[in-house]
């Protein structure tokens, strides 16, 4: 009777601990197919847009052209032109992604924004005076617009465009992987050299 009893709680500690055993085993099985499948859903997510623009900015501008021949005939010409520049990831794809074993903390390294394009909507002429001599032609007008808008790129830049653009995709990214889950999300900007660029105060 006492060997059966032996024999009963040996069986019962193989039997106890096979269970065990095949439950860490299930257990981690379940945890990485959950990882894979948030990581294909990260992976998803991103490339589901080639570039993410974050700003959005509407301006206007005036620029003038003068001619003049031998200080006699004279032409001119005022014109009003309205742009608009945007600023944000030119490739979403290139944001490196990392989950914790948990799926609680996601990190991303984002690509530092730039400039996407800054294009001419609309112009008018406000004011010209023209003379035979000195005529002003339509391939002037648009030159005079186009480094107009090109001054007005560098000087949105140095104004902090690409900063509130940084600001912005954070906030937008943030709010996606909440959504999905994460409870922590952890984002870094990156130049291209993979250089991470310290926050700004």
């Amino acid at each position: 009777f006492l060997t059966k009893i032996i024999i009963i709680l040996v069986l019962s500690i193989i039997l106890g601990f096979m269970i065990f055993a095949g439950y860490v085993y299930l257990r981690e099985k379940i945890s990485e197919s959950k990882f894979q499948a948030k990581s294909a859903m990260v992976s998803r997510e991103l490339v589901q847009c080639a570039e993410l623009s974050t700003v959005k900015m509407n301006y206007s501008d005036v620029v003038s052209i003068k001619k003049n021949f031998w200080g006699l005939s004279k032409s001119y010409s005022i014109i009003k032109y309205k742009g608009v520049a945007r600023a944000g990831i030119e490739d979403i794809s290139k944001i490196k992604t990392s989950i914790s074993k948990d799926l609680n903390t996601i990190t991303l390294e984002m690509p530092n924004c730039t400039l996407l394009s800054n294009d001419i909507t609309s112009f008018e002429v406000f004011d010209e005076s023209g003379n035979i001599f000195v005529p002003i032609d339509t391939k002037e007008i648009f030159t005079e617009i186009e480094k107009s808008r090109d001054a007005t790129s560098l000087a949105l830049i140095q104004e902090g465009l690409i900063k509130e653009a940084n600001n912005h995709a954070k906030s937008l990214l943030t709010q996606v992987f909440s959504a999905m889950g994460f409870e922590f999300v952890d984002i870094k900007i990156v130049d291209s050299q993979s250089n991470t660029i310290p926050e700004e105060n």
